[in-house]
């Protein structure tokens, strides 16, 4: 059986391996658990760090602008969103492809140092989900103009108390 990736469904995959296996801070996600890792690139040990919580969605990794999500889900559903803090900022469609295991080969270092083996084991061919800002449009320079997620309430101002004044520590004689 042969399968066929689109250009733009290949260019955004092989951008979002490259930006994930080089990224510093990155989320993956693995069998109940999600590691967010900070400082994954730094040459210093003392600015590496990991922290795992429980998650249970799909085997996935992302960072601020890339996702791939590793499960095939239902048919005729999009995989679960990966949430991370800046990811949501698009409206994002999901497309998917059947690429060789030895494409996500730059990923698996994080599935094997994080979690002892990757969700792609013993498979030659691997079905991915790639996450893609939806298009819009394009503006007068050429340039693509994203869809916005659903407007988010604005945070409100954390209450910062107010200190009163200093008295002065000097005594008139």
């Amino acid at each position: 059986m042969n399968y066929r990736i689109k250009g733009h469904v290949f260019r955004r995959l092989t951008n979002a391996i490259r930006s994930l296996s080089s990224s510093t801070a990155v989320t993956i996600r693995y069998r109940g658990v999600a590691a967010e890792v900070d400082g994954r690139c730094s040459m210093y040990r003392s600015h590496q760090g990991v922290t795992y919580r429980p998650d249970y969605g799909v085997p996935g990794m992302w960072n601020r602008k890339h996702a791939l999500a590793f499960d095939v889900p239902p048919e005729g559903q999009d995989p679960p969103p990966l949430l991370g803090p800046d990811f949501r900022m698009l409206r994002q469609e999901w497309h998917y492809a059947y690429i060789p295991a030895t494409l996500l080969e730059p990923l698996a270092q994080g599935f094997r140092q994080y979690f002892g083996r990757v969700p792609w084991q013993n498979e030659t061919l691997v079905h991915v989900w790639v996450a893609m800002p939806k298009l819009a449009g394009w503006d007068d320079m050429g340039r693509p103009i994203y869809e916005e997620a659903v407007e988010s309430e604005p945070q409100p101002e954390p209450d910062v108390p107010v200190l009163p004044p200093i008295e002065s520590d000097t005594q008139s004689e």
